[in-house]
């Protein structure tokens, strides 16, 4: 958005960053400095392609966080998404093993920046707010158990962790470690559903008198083309033809995109709906 910072420093960065300095670690803190934006250009490049618009990213001590605009995507691509930050850091750290066998002498030079990709690959990859693991969790795991309750989950598995991982870090005197629990801690109180329904569920609102975005759809139709067809500054309306011409509103979208992941038909959302009304 106009004047606000493209770059942001998260406190725990700054905080780790002071540390490294104090202790002579500023090369170091400078290669995982590079390897987290490789690390979340990963990230960007392949939401650019799929249309998303960046606003702006934060470092963290473990990596970075995008801000997009546009977040409609598949529970493919949210899966995909996440993964291409710690792909991009693999990729490197193979590139790097290959340079070091070709090369020996250069061994010296870049292990550091070997080690900074290999660990913020493994690291981001734990399901724990807000590294990409978490993301692939969610993305997986929403339409078998729910996504609040899988969110729930990691969440209460990310606080056990950093408590965890704080005591073992004041244990045995690694501030790093420390530090880490911190942002878990933080990550998991700061959570916010980063999917579509919480987006919806801000700008949506019903006034008198106001027009309305009235559609017509198949069962066949997944979710994911309901949502992009949803007008933020009407009432919304589909109509489902196959099934008596059902109405679904904005209430039920919010509903939907809450319980199921968007790649998930009409048609076995409102059946699995129907199946739960009889249960009760």
């Amino acid at each position: 958005m106009k004047g606000e910072r493209f770059f942001r420093l998260h406190p725990l960065f700054l905080a780790v960053f002071v540390i490294s300095a104090y202790f002579g670690g500023i090369a170091k803190m400078l290669f995982y400095l590079l390897a987290a934006l490789l690390h979340e250009g990963g990230h960007g490049l392949f939401a650019l392609r799929r249309g998303a618009k960046l606003n702006n990213i934060t470092l963290l001590p473990c990596g970075a966080v995008i801000n997009l605009e546009k977040k409609i995507f598949s529970k493919k691509d949210e899966i995909k998404l996440a993964l291409a930050g710690p792909i991009v850091n693999f990729a490197i750290a193979l590139f790097l093993l290959a340079v070091f066998w070709i090369f020996p002498v250069l061994n010296g030079f870049f292990d550091e920046f070997l080690k900074a990709n290999i660990v913020l690959g493994v690291i981001n990859l734990l399901p724990f707010f807000p590294l990409d693991g978490s993301i692939v969790a969610v993305s997986i795991f929403a339409e078998k158990i729910g996504r609040k309750k899988i969110i729930k989950i990691i969440s209460a598995t990310g606080i056990a962790a950093s408590f965890l991982l704080f005591f073992v870090g004041i244990l045995c005197m690694n501030i790093t470690v420390a530090l880490f629990a911190l942002l878990i801690l933080s990550g998991t109180f700061s959570a916010e559903d980063e999917y579509r329904y919480e987006r919806i569920k801000k700008v949506l609102s019903f006034e008198n008198g106001q027009d309305v975005n009235l559609k017509a759809f198949s069962t066949e139709t997944d979710l994911f083309t309901l949502v992009k067809n949803i007008n933020y500054r009407k009432l919304n309306l589909f109509i489902i033809v196959e099934e008596n011409n059902l109405f679904i509103d904005d209430n039920e979208i919010i509903k939907y995109c809450e319980n199921y992941s968007l790649d998930t038909k009409l048609k076995d959302i409102l059946l699995k709906e129907k199946n739960n009304a009889n249960n009760t």
